[in-house]
């Protein structure tokens, strides 16, 4: 591809494995920086490492450093500041670097919030940058190409992994440690980034993006909302519990048939 045809894609970071060091190549669970002593990498310093993604796409780096992801209002703050990346110009694609424990949380939340048809990819990574054999390398450089692939427009918000590609709104994580642990259970990939070139089997056809209900532009705060998971013996006070700390509204991971399975007693 000639450089006068390369997508201009952004690159933005947030917290995570994927750009993670470890102390040596061996280390595959003790990369945090305060164990490690040594810092995440910067998107300058890990598009640096690969010149083969010069090929792909022109790389447009988000320099405000990685973005936190702690609470409700982080996420609306970064949902927000892609939309407005997503509007420029400049901007033809965006890849955004993730944790893997809230990945599919995440993508979740921008496919419903961002206003825009470009395509846009959540990454991450199950081992850090450094460590041997890891899935950053080639988790990365497969999400610029799907960012800067024509038919990944229109799809909503996809995450990128292992070579495959998800819906946000379908793709769960499954296992801690495994590289394959993204997988869209009920209804599969939508496809895959394969070595030759990027591969579409299906589309999402649920509203996503441009045709979501939700305006995050237009909303100041999100609201206060608890997840509760029932079980046997679960205790009636916690949902009460919920409200009284502030929530303004309750998700009930019931148990079969919906029921809420919170005993009546007491």
């Amino acid at each position: 591809m000639s450089a006068s045809k390369r997508r201009r894609i952004c690159l933005m970071m947030g917290p995570g494995t994927l750009p993670s060091q470890g102390r040596d190549r061996m280390d595959l669970t003790h990369y945090n920086a305060k164990l490690s002593g040594k810092p995440r990498l910067t998107p300058r310093e890990m598009v640096a490492a690969f010149p083969e993604i010069e090929e792909i796409a022109q790389i447009v780096h988000d320099d405000d450093g990685a973005n936190e992801q702690a609470t409700h209002e982080d996420l609306r703050r970064l949902s927000r500041k892609i939309n407005g990346v997503l509007a420029r110009g400049d901007v033809d694609g965006l890849v955004y670097i993730q944790g893997t424990n809230t990945l599919e949380e995440t993508a979740y939340f921008l496919n419903l919030t961002l206003r825009s048809d470009k395509p846009m990819v959540v990454v991450g990574a199950q081992r850090p940058f450094t460590a041997i054999s890891t899935d950053a390398h080639l988790n990365l450089v497969n999400a610029i190409r799907v960012a800067a692939c024509e038919e990944a427009r229109g799809k909503g918000v996809v995450t990128v992994t292992n070579s495959e590609i998800n819906a946000a709104r379908d793709v769960t994580k499954t296992s801690t440690y495994q590289v394959q642990t993204f997988q869209s259970r009920d209804l599969g990939v939508l496809g895959y980034a394969d070595a030759d070139r990027i591969v579409f089997y299906r589309a999402p056809l649920r509203r996503h993006t441009t045709q979501s209900e939700f305006d995050i532009m237009a909303i100041e705060a999100l609201p206060a909302v608890e997840v509760l998971y029932p079980h046997t013996g679960s205790n009636p006070g916690l949902p009460r519990a919920a409200v009284a700390l502030g929530a303004r509204a309750l998700v009930i991971a019931g148990v079969g048939a919906g029921a809420l399975g919170f005993s009546p007693r007491n």
